[in-house]
């Protein structure tokens, strides 16, 4: 009986939500926008929040209490650990519908934020509306810290309050459309809306036979760099793009910052860059130039000639050290960040996993890292 409380209560605070968006929305077209209403659709927002996360809270309870109660029956009936075990099954093949609508409430409560920013912006005669793009090179300033999964919705909606859930290729910092927001669609009224921008990350740290870097990196040398190749979703192939991403640790001595620099190309391209064979020809501006192109045809020409500096300094570092495939990183990540700045950036980072790129048989196939 508690599962069908909590899954009524869930369904009520996420209609609540998809309420307050479309009043928000609908408050963020209008051409007299006062400070006034966006302090009110704050105060509805924060009482939605505080609703799930009770919601939550109590659901933990349930649980524990219901875990209490087959050990006792375990106990009183001799059953060993029968009830107990059941229990378990029950909660992972029917969780709580909380912890699924959970996702699709911080969805729609991040983009009643973003029309609430929207609105308040419009007030101060300010305009924002740009698709976010990944910088190039930036300096970095990073702090880290470990999340429980019990407190992890209240960071996301205490977070989502000044930066919006970030999807790459939106603009404005939005997530769902009207007719997203307005469906009674299952696939799009429970845990899709979640799922739907969190993304997979997998990238192929490369380092000598030595892991010279990573030594170097531990010591926090001056200069210590590492070399990765990054790409999101499932692994690309052919003409398909990944990330190649270099980082220089500077120390503070020294006046520079840390910096993390990429330069997208081709997947079909990757083992010419990692070649490390002497008959694999001359590495020059132009044969960089025409594999950066082949990867970023929108870019300009000064852009692509600042991309193929880069990559021929990649290049040099693999051949420098002989570098090949050490380790790969996969995980979820959800991200927070204002679309029209790169000043701060939020993500949160799940379902770990460390694959060893060179403990695994050889393959029959030539690609330069495991297959997925």
């Amino acid at each position: 009986s508690s599962q069908c409380i909590t899954v009524a209560s869930a369904h009520t605070i996420e209609s609540k939500a998809r309420a307050l968006l479309l009043r928000a929305d609908a408050l963020a077209k209008s051409t007299t926008p006062s400070i006034d209403v966006s302090v009110d659709l704050r105060a509805q927002a924060k009482t939605l929040s505080k609703e799930l996360l009770c919601l939550h809270k109590q659901t933990d309870v349930d649980a524990q209490e219901l875990r209490r109660i087959a050990a006792l029956a375990d106990r009183r009936l001799c059953t060993g650990r029968d009830f107990a075990e059941m229990t378990e099954r029950r909660f992972e093949s029917s969780p709580w519908e909380v912890d699924q609508i959970g996702g699709s409430v911080v969805v729609l409560l991040s983009d009643v934020y973003s029309a609430i920013r929207e609105l308040e912006t419009k007030s101060e005669g300010l305009h924002e509306d740009k698709e976010w793009v990944a910088p190039t090179s930036f300096e970095r300033v990073t702090t880290k810290y470990w999340v429980s999964d019990e407190h992890l919705y209240e960071v996301l909606l205490s977070s989502a309050q000044d930066l919006p859930l970030l999807v790459y290729g939106r603009k404005g910092g939005r997530i769902l459309n009207q007719k997203e927001v307005r469906s009674t669609d299952s696939s799009l009224a429970s845990s899709a809306l979640w799922t739907s921008f969190v993304t997979s990350i997998s990238s192929v740290y490369f380092d000598s036979k030595e892991l010279s870097m990573y030594s170097e990196r531990l010591k926090r040398s001056e200069g210590a760099q590492l070399f990765r190749i990054r790409w999101y979703g499932s692994k690309p192939c052919g003409e398909k793009n990944v990330y190649c991403e270099i980082k220089t640790h500077h120390e503070k001595w020294i006046g520079d910052k840390s910096v993390k620099e990429r330069c997208a190309i081709q997947e079909k391209d990757v083992s010419q860059l990692l070649d490390l064979d002497s008959g694999s020809g001359i590495w020059d501006e132009a044969r960089a130039c025409a594999m950066v192109q082949r990867a970023n045809s929108t870019e300009d020409e000064k852009s692509i000639q600042k991309l193929a500096k880069l990559l021929l300094k990649m290049r040099a570092t693999i051949v420098k050290f002989k570098l090949t495939a050490c380790v790969r990183t996969k995980y979820t990540r959800v991200a927070l960040q204002s679309s029209s700045s790169n000043a701060c950036r939020l993500t949160f980072d799940r379902d770990l996993m460390v694959i060893n790129e060179r403990g695994a048989a050889p393959s029959s196939s030539k690609s330069w890292c495991l297959e997925d």
